[in-house]
This record gives structure tokens, sequence and C-alpha cells, in this order.
């Protein structure tokens, strides 16, 4: 018999090539085993039925015998495959066959699917398995990257038959993933060649993968000082929940609580960029969960104008050669430094080095070194820095003019001593010649000025000691009427010293009020004030005889406290002042508000016009200037530290702090007075003429504010901090503009753009000329200006 193939389902006819006898038996069988139903009975003539019966699988199938012998099944199942036996039984025990054929019944296979081993990653491998099943005979599987055929990469198919006779066929792709791969189809294809059929499906990827910051970020990010810095860390990955974690050095920035950065979409921005920043690393972590974070980090270069210093002042004298260098520190590096004369266009050097020879009095003047650089966004940056310089010459011959005039009892001889002009100012000495007695010096010290006057009260010395001589000084450049008692303060007896009652006490000392008897040649008993040492330590010695060494160096002016004499030839030591009687100034600001918000300070409420406030200022700042001429820096001025006399005349006072010379450096520690101290002081510990000048600016606003304490409702590191980034203190809305700017410019945050005493006392004379007020105390809101620090680290 021919093989014969079917689908699933159709009809199955097996021809049985015995053609059998008439009433002969026909017997099928399948794979060696008989086919139920298969027997059939036929008659013969006059031949009794023969039993008939299906079997088997195929006990309740449709199948029968079609024409003499051949066998038909109705809709063949896979099971059907196989090798199909027919026989005949004639009459008796005549057999005729088998006979065989072959019969294939094709089954489609199932629609494929596809599974994954688990979540695309680029972190580990992916199995891709294809599976197809219900068919028959076993399909090919073939893997597809998008078009591309990657069969031949994929592992090698596998067959299961099934009991129904079917064949589940699989085959797995394994490959690690790229992030390319993502949103690519893999696809695959089942073919039944013998069936003419293919079947494909298909899966699109989403791979997972590390978070990547791309492109790179800049090895350094420029930016200018004060400016604004963004530091960006683009970054990829899938998934793109990023977390970014931000550090300055090895510092996390915490940029919620941090006002100086802020960080979104992948940028930190870092605001108000300081000097203090430039080289610092900035990195950024990123991560996703995915694998490790990626790091970039960028180094921030901050970029300023010059830096410039020069010395303040330079003497030199005539004839001789001049050569002042001038510093300038930048980034980036100086274009070009020159020296010019205050105020002239003329180039005198175009370099760091100021050289003149031969120099002559004419060449005096200011000289003012610029440096310059280019900055980043193509600007220009500019530094400047003055020096001053002092060209030394002597006087001519002096010539002595002499005035007598009598006096009740006394003669008073007046002896006026001239000379040109001389830098610095000559000095006179004055000497005597007694009948029959070797010249000798009259010993009370030496003028300062232009011209010196002698007067001499009698003849012979006073009851103290001293010659009763005065040499009074003409008028000086500075408006102002300066005086210097010629007798120098020295020590005096303890003996002629009556304590009285203590007035207080300080960090170091005591302050105590007293009596004197005949003390800097004044006659009978003088009211002062004695400053003693508190405990004999290192630190209260050196805080007294610094104090002491300043207070020689003095003099005597109208504005300052008048230092008398001082007692160290035994333990305790004493230093005798002027004693004030009015108190503090800062004081006598408090207890004149309407509202006795201060009324457990010294002394009662008493009413102060705005002229009276702006006469304080305008004594303070001549008694400055006078400080300030003689190089005396006082390092602690403030309203608490200026005395006002009964006819509210103010006078500086408390020279604890100060010190001698242009500049100085702190290097001890002590409780400071923060509220009144220029960045300089507060930041790097220096201290110049400048730097009272500020404090002076502090004193003026206390001065209006009624004795407010500066920054208000500020604590003292939010001060420092305010200071560090440029505040100032508002204009109070009771102070006229020409006043709150003079404040303004005495808080210049560069020293050199700060006025000189002299100048600041010329602008309160402007303002004394006048009959304006200045301060609007009828405007005075004095709950805004109530503050009162007592914090024990902070000087008030």
């Amino acid at each position: 018999m021919a093989p014969q193939g079917v689908l699933v389902g159709q009809q199955a006819i097996i021809n049985c090539t015995i053609n059998p006898d008439q009433g002969a038996a026909v017997t099928w069988t399948k794979d060696g085993h008989v086919v139920p139903d298969a027997s059939t009975t036929v008659h013969r003539h006059g031949a009794g039925p023969i039993n008939n019966g299906r079997y088997n699988e195929y006990r309740d199938r449709d199948i029968d015998i079609v024409g003499r012998a051949s066998l038909r099944i109705q809709n063949t199942s896979l099971s059907d495959n196989g090798e199909f036996y027919c026989t005949v039984t004639v009459s008796g025990p005549l057999v005729v066959g088998p006979d065989s054929a072959v019969l294939t019944v094709f089954g489609r296979t199932g629609p494929p699917t596809i599974s994954l081993s688990g979540t695309p990653s680029t972190e580990y491998p992916l199995t891709l398995t294809c599976t197809t099943a219900g068919g028959y005979p076993a399909a090919t599987i073939g893997w597809y990257r998008g078009d591309e055929n990657r069969t031949g990469e994929a592992e090698d198919q596998t067959d299961v038959e099934e009991t129904d006779g079917s064949v589940t066929s699989s085959r797995q792709y394994t490959f690690t993933p790229t992030k390319n791969d993502t949103g690519v189809s893999y696809k695959c294809v089942v073919s039944q060649s013998v069936l003419q059929m293919d079947l494909e499906v298909e899966t699109t990827l989403n791979v997972t993968y590390p978070a990547q910051i791309t492109p790179t970020p800049p090895v350094t990010t420029t930016v200018i000082v004060g400016q604004t810095a963004n530091f960006s860390c683009p970054a990829e990955g899938n998934p793109n929940n990023f977390t970014y974690i931000w550090k300055e050095g090895n510092r996390t920035i915490n940029s919620a609580h941090e006002d100086q950065f802020s960080q979104s979409d992948g940028v930190l921005t870092i605001s108000n960029v300081q000097r203090n920043q430039h080289d610092v690393v900035y990195t950024c972590d990123v991560s996703n969960n995915i694998g490790r974070a990626d790091t970039a980090s960028t180094t921030l270069d901050v970029q300023h104008a010059p830096d410039v210093s020069a010395p303040e002042n330079v003497t030199v004298k005539e004839n001789d050669d001049l050569t002042v260098q001038c510093v300038a520190a930048a980034n980036p590096a100086v274009s070009s430094v020159e020296w010019k004369k205050q105020d002239s266009p003329t180039v005198v050097s175009n370099n760091a080095t100021l050289s003149i020879s031969n120099i002559q009095k004419g060449n005096a003047s200011t000289y003012v070194c610029t440096a310059q650089n280019t900055l980043h966004d193509n600007s220009t940056g500019t530094g400047t820095a003055s020096t001053v310089v002092i060209v030394q010459y002597a006087p001519s011959k002096p010539h002595l003019t002499i005035s007598a005039s009598p006096v009740l009892d006394t003669t008073i001889v007046t002896l006026t001593c001239n000379s040109t002009s001389a830098v610095p100012d000559p000095s006179y000495t004055w000497k005597f010649t007694a009948q029959g007695q070797a010249e000798r010096d009259v010993n009370f010290g030496t003028t300062t000025n232009n011209g010196g006057t002698l007067t001499i009260h009698n003849h012979g010395k006073s009851d103290d000691g001293y010659q009763s001589l005065r040499i009074a000084h003409k008028r000086t450049s500075s408006a102002d009427m300066a005086y210097e008692d010629v007798k120098t303060p020295s020590e005096f007896p303890r003996d002629r010293l009556e304590i009285k009652n203590q007035l207080g006490e300080g960090e170091f000392g005591e302050v105590y009020k007293a009596e004197a008897w005949k003390i800097a040649g004044l006659p009978g008993m003088t009211t002062l004030v004695v400053k003693t040492v508190k405990g004999i330590t290192k630190d209260a010695s050196g805080a007294f005889f610094k104090e002491l060494a300043v207070l020689k160096l003095i003099g005597t002016h109208p504005n300052v406290v008048s230092f008398l004499g001082y007692c160290t030839n035994t333990e305790p030591f004493y230093l005798l002042l002027e004693y004030v009687s009015g108190g503090s100034l800062q004081s006598n600001l408090r207890t004149s508000r309407t509202q006795q918000t201060y009324g457990n300070l010294h002394g009662g409420s008493k009413s102060l016009s705005s002229r009276d406030l702006t006469k304080f200022a305008w004594d303070v700042a001549k008694g400055m200037t006078f400080l300030s001429s003689k190089k005396i820096l006082h390092r602690d001025l403030a309203t608490r530290n200026v005395l006002v006399a009964e006819d509210k005349t103010c006078k500086v006072s408390d020279f604890g702090f100060s010190r001698e010379g242009d500049e100085y450096e702190r290097t001890t520690k002590t409780r400071l007075p923060i509220r009144w101290m220029a960045p300089e002081s507060l930041f790097h510990r220096k201290y110049t003429i400048k730097t009272d000048v500020w404090a002076f600016g502090v004193l003026l606003w206390e001065i209006v504010t009624l004795g407010a304490t500066p920054y208000p409702g500020m604590s003292k590191r939010e001060v420092m901090d305010g200071v560090q980034q440029g505040y100032k203190m508002d204009k109070p809305k009771h102070c006229d503009d020409k006043l709150y700017s003079l404040m303004m410019n005495c808080w210049d945050a560069d020293p050199a753009g700060r006025p000189e005493f002299p100048k600041i006392q010329q602008s309160l004379d402007s303002l004394m000329e006048t009959e304006n007020d200045y301060i609007d105390l009828a405007s005075l809101d004095e709950n805004t200006y109530t503050s009162l620090h007592t914090a024990s680290d902070e000087k008030y």
C-alpha cells in the first residue's frame, strides 16, 4: 500500500491492496495491533453474520470499511500517525496478507511565545526562550535582532514528543544586553516547511543600566568672585530616577540648609562665590539604584580683580632716592601695573616699582598704584593702593621776638620763635641761662607746629617742681584749635593722691575717683580718675603698660581725655586721667529717650537736640583726627568709650585697646567689639586708621539711634556673616541722607575707599555751619532701636 498524508481533522482512507473474496473477513491492525472496528462481517451466500467490533483507542472513533477492504478514519488526530496493516481471512483457516501502508497526520504548531529570564539589564546576561507546541512534525525555530539573523548565536533547539503525538519545541538565545538594546525588537520565527507555514513573535526590550554622567563636566569651572557658578552633571540611565550627592572637597553639601547652594535637574548652583572657594573641588555622585554610581568633578577657578598693597606712608629726606614697591595679587595674573600721582593722568612708572632719584619737596604727594587684569567675562579688573610720600626738609634759621607785660604782681614774658615751614614740623627746644650759670634746657617738652610761644609766669619754679611755662600751638590746617601742654606727664608722688570711691571696672583693671594735689602744674586739689591693675597678672600688667605707652604719646586735645600722670614705682600701678563728669556718650544717648527703656542706666532723662547729636559726632571726629595725626590706633571706638563733659563736649577715652603705628595685627585672644569691627579686622586681624574710620561710622549710627546696639536683632555669628557678605545697616528713617552717606563711606569694603578723619571732620564742619536738623528726632520710632545685647563673649 502507498503512504498517505493528511492534516489533523481531515478524513483518511487507507486502501488494502488484497482483493478479498466474497464473504472474506478483513482485519486492520496498526503498529502490530488490530484496529478496532477494522474487522467487519461480510456475507457469503447463505452464510451467517460474523461478529463486528471496534477495539482499544479506536472504540469510540468514527471509522469504517469502504469499498471491499479499505479503512476510512474520520477526523484524524496526531495519534493516528503510524503504519497500518490489513489482513484478509477467507472461509476456513486461510489468511491472506498482511498488507501495510503508512499514514502521516500533519499538525500545525501553535503560536510561539517568548519568555525572559529576568529584567533586561546591562549588569547580567539575559536568556530569551522561544517555545512552540501542538504541531507535527517538529517546527524549526530561528532568532532575529530586528532584521539581523542571530540563530547561529542561539543554543541548539530542543524537541519533546508529547503523549498526544505532538512535538513541543524550544530554543534559547542568551546574551548580555547593552543600553543600545533598549527599544530593539527580538523576534522568534517558527517554520514548518512541509506545511509551508511560518509563525513569528517578538518582544521589545527595555534595558536597565546604571546612571552615567555624559558629557563629562569640564575639569575647571571659572567664575568671577561674587557671581554664580553652575556645575552641571548631566546623566543618562534607565530608570532615570537619579539621586545626586554633591560634595565640596570631602564635605557633603546639604543644599536644603545651605543658602549658598541649590540643585535642580543635575545642576549645582553656587551663588555669591567667595575667594576662599578658589581651587576647591566639587564632586557629583549620580545613581539610579542600578549598579554602581558614576562620579565627576570640577575645580572652581575663582577670578578676582587685583588686591593691591603699598605702604600707606613713606618718609624720605630731601635729595635722597625713593623706592616704593607695589604688590598686586590677582587671578588671573595682572596684565599691567602703573604708578600715577593722585589726580594726574601722567604715568610716573609703568611697573610695580616707584622710583624717584634726588627727591625734592615738590615730589611730596599721594601716589596711586593701579593694577589691572582681564577677567573671565572679558571685563577689566582694577585694584588700587595709595602711598603718601612725605619729603622731609630742614627749617630755616629761626628768629626770636620777646614781649613782656605786667599783670598784677606777676610779670608775663612771652617769647616767640619763628621759622619757615619744614617737614616734619619743627620742634622747638627752649634753653635759658641763669646769671652766672651754664646754659640749660627748659625741661618741659617740644611743640609740633610751625611756631612756638613760650610764656613765663614769674621767674622760678612752682611748688610741684615744674617750670610754670606753656607753649601754645597756632591754628592747624584741620580747622581745629589744637593745643598741647609742654609739661610731659611723669611719675606722681602717691602721698599727694587720695582715692575716693570706685567708679567701675574693666577686663584688666578698676576705675576710681580721686583727688591729687598740684598735679601737672594745676594749682590746689584736682579731681581725677585713677585706673589701676586688677590682680598683678601677666596679661593685666601687659595691658596696663601698653596703655601707658600710648598715653605718653598722645599729648593734650580738648576732645581727648587728658593724661595727667602715673604711679609705677610700687604696686598697685596707677594711671591718672582727667575726670569727665557727664558719663559715657552711650548712657547720655539712652537716657535722653522719651521712653525710659534704659532707666537703669547712669543719669536721668534729659533732652538732646539734633544739633547736640551732630556736635557729638563732630567732637569725636576732631578727637580722632588728632589721634590719627599721632599715628595712634584706637581699635575700640564706640559711644561707650566716649565721655561727655558738663558743657556737652565729647572726649575720646579708654585707650586700653589702642596701639601706636600705622598698622597693627592682633595676636591676643580677648573679647572683641565685633559690631564695630571692619571686615579686615574681623577676618584678618588687621588694624589701621581705616578700621577706626569703620568704627566711627558705627558710632555715628549709635548717635542717630540714641544709643541702640548696632545690627539690631542679629546674633554675633549673623553680624560676622553679614559683614563678610557686604551687608550694611539700613538708613534710619529719621536720618538725613548726608549723614547716612557719611556712614556708608566709612563702611566701604575697601579700606582705601574710606575717608581719612580730617575729611570726616570737614564733612561735619559743613553740617555744623548750617542750622538744618540732620536727625529728625520727632519721627524717631524708639521701639525700632531698643536692642541691648549682653553676650558674655562680645564687647558692648
